[in-house]
């Protein structure tokens, strides 16, 4: 009973996290401005720690909600993409910003993994690892590989082309990689489906103005209308998600596309203005790469612990950590990133 108690509160939070404060703008200016797409990422942020859950410690609620929790991951490498379009065409790119660009990367990362190999050696009394503080993230390792695929593009010297050849070499790895896991030849983590958020991204700043216009009239109408859409297409992928590319990949792809539409949409008009969404986007990216490692050495520690009571705590010490990581991640990329300039 208190594991459902606690995730009820949980819900509520993510609820009031999304809704306190919400205002009414019908200026435009706010439209995924810094503020509300940072606000956004601290919502989602906490919907993937709430799916992420190791298995003994999930319950009906969390299974329910982890279906689509991947569109938060859709989400992050939406942003990616929009603030690289958005930073480059205000300048031109250099090896200089590239290098910064990878530091802010990797510099939490390393200092994750730092925190990771020391305190389990010193609370679980594992062998201290060297090598596992260079590794990185998986999901990181997408994230560059759409970035390597951006420069790669833009450096071919077709400037009108050049999106589209992003495009299309995300495409092309995407669906090799998923072939590939689906025939047991790929064994690690697949972020197949959600690195299209990375050509949702390049989409959305290349149609920004007239995605705004679109929503000016017809606002409610519309978004009753992608909410419909998102909501069939979810009763569908629930019923054909273990289906091979139609529900595990098309739908799913669609389907994400579609949530982040509807929401992009309700933020033409709705702007998210409370300080716990934007703090928590702030540490977000912290949040991503702690989460795992936390959920690992709570459950280490404390083994008889309700899975609600589990939660809770993982969650808090989740991010107190970040906030920690993402200060001296701060100080170390700013001196990095000053030598660079």
């Amino acid at each position: 009973m208190s594991t459902y108690i606690i995730m009820f509160i949980l819900l509520l939070f993510l609820l009031f996290e999304l809704c306190y404060k919400i205002k009414w703008n019908d200026s435009e200016d706010h439209f995924f401005d810094l503020q509300n797409s940072t606000a956004m990422r601290g919502f989602w942020c906490l919907i993937i720690v709430l799916v992420h859950t190791p298995t003994p410690y999930q319950n009906t609620i969390q299974d329910m909600i982890g279906s689509f929790a991947y569109v938060g991951v859709t989400y992050f490498f939406l942003t990616s993409a929009y603030g690289l379009s958005l930073t480059n065409s205000k300048k031109k790119y250099n090896i200089m910003l590239w290098k910064n660009r990878f530091i802010k990367l990797l510099i939490p990362c390393f200092i994750v993994n730092i925190i990771s190999v020391f305190s389990t050696a010193l609370l679980l009394h594992n062998p201290i690892n060297i090598p596992n503080i260079f590794k990185i993230n998986q999901w990181v390792i997408w994230l560059i590989i759409a970035y390597i695929f951006w420069i790669m593009s833009h450096q071919c010297n077709l400037s009108k082309y050049s999106n589209h050849l992003t495009c299309l070499l995300i495409i092309v790895f995407s669906l090799t990689i998923y072939i590939l896991q689906k025939s047991n030849h790929y064994h690690y983590n697949s972020w197949a489906p959600e690195i299209y958020g990375f050509i949702w991204g390049i989409l959305l700043f290349v149609l920004f103005n007239k995605f705004k216009s679109y929503f000016k009239t017809n606002w409610f109408t519309k978004n009753i209308i992608l909410g419909l859409v998102s909501l069939i297409l979810g009763v569908t992928y629930l019923k054909t998600k273990y289906i091979f590319f139609f529900g595990g990949y098309f739908i799913k792809i669609i389907l994400g596309l579609s949530i982040l539409l509807f929401m992009l949409a309700l933020n033409t008009k709705l702007s998210i203005e409370n300080k716990i969404t934007l703090f928590l986007g702030k540490i977000s990216y912290e949040i991503y790469l702690i989460h795992g490692f936390i959920f690992t050495l709570v459950s280490r520690i404390f083994k008889s612990i309700e899975s609600g009571f589990y939660l809770l705590l993982s969650i808090i010490i989740t991010v107190l950590l970040s906030i920690i990581v993402n200060y001296i991640s701060k100080k170390i990329i700013n001196i990095l990133c000053s030598s660079n300039k």
